[in-house]
């Protein structure tokens, strides 16, 4: 398997629950690229408010537009971004060139 790219980019708040991870996985045994981008969801709330939001999500009530977080990506994490995705982008032209040639039975 290559090499699994992970990067996290903090928010300019710099604070640990602002923060997401971008993770690159390489074309590998026939799979096409792959970029997973994760953040954690607000939490900030205290333990009865989450108990109440619970109970609230268990019974069908949930917020009209889901649980969102944000992150305010500062410039200097623009190009960590541009790189990897497009080193996501080259490999997954790559694979749908295979692909078509091994379905194609020629180079396209």
């Amino acid at each position: 398997m290559k090499d699994i790219n992970s990067h996290y980019i903090e928010c300019s708040c710099h604070s640990i629950n602002h923060t997401i991870n971008i993770t690159h996985y390489p074309n590998d045994n026939g799979y096409p690229s792959e970029v997973l981008i994760t953040t954690q969801l607000a939490d900030g709330y205290g333990i009865f408010r989450r108990i109440w939001l619970s109970l609230k999500y268990i019974f069908g009530k949930t917020i009209k537009y889901g649980h969102w977080a944000e992150v305010i990506i500062s410039p200097k994490d623009y190009t960590k971004m541009i790189d990897i995705f497009t080193q996501a982008q080259r490999e997954q032209e790559e694979y749908v060139k295979k692909i078509k040639v091994d379905y194609l039975g020629k180079d396209c």
